[in-house]
């Protein structure tokens, strides 16, 4: 893919609706074709949350499901932000590192690196088990927070 036609994916991506679904299920068949014909070997990229992103080809799939599309050694986020890539490394809008761990798909999807550079083995079901426990904990803190500001408007203090 060009840049033109990078961008005209992106640009479409964010900000047509009726298109998402469709353009999302493009991408999809795309990173599936790239990551068994063209490419070959898939790579990962560690977030420095401990989350982890697939690299097929020139997009990134995010560990919420969006998609980041990689123009050169620039990856245009979803919300619009660049990060810029430097060799194994992925500088982000907000001065993170994440690293990128070359490999092929199917040990992406089973190692990740660790702040001490080691590798250790998940499984899909521990990562689903830990995505679903900060989906619940960002769940919790929400409703924490609502219950905190409907007592601070009722007059109540604690």
């Amino acid at each position: 893919m060009q840049l033109g036609e990078s961008i005209v994916v992106y640009l479409l991506y964010t900000h047509t609706p009726m298109l998402k679904g469709f353009i999302k299920a493009v991408v999809c068949l795309t990173v599936i074709w790239f990551s068994s014909h063209a490419v070959g070997q898939a790579q990962i990229v560690v977030n420095p949350d401990g989350s982890h992103s697939i690299v097929a080809g020139n997009v990134a799939i995010n560990p919420d499901g969006t998609h980041s599309v990689i123009v050169g050694n620039i990856a245009i986020n979803p919300n619009g932000t660049h990060s810029v890539i430097m060799g194994n490394t992925v500088v982000n809008p907000n001065g993170t590192h994440s690293v990128i761990v070359g490999g092929s798909q199917e040990e992406s999807t089973s190692y990740m690196r660790s702040k001490k550079s080691d590798y250790r083995s998940i499984t899909w079901s521990e990562y689903r088990q830990a995505k679903l426990a900060r989906k619940e904990g960002r769940r919790k803190a929400r409703e924490a927070r609502r219950l905190m500001k409907r007592g601070n408007e009722g007059g109540n203090e604690l």
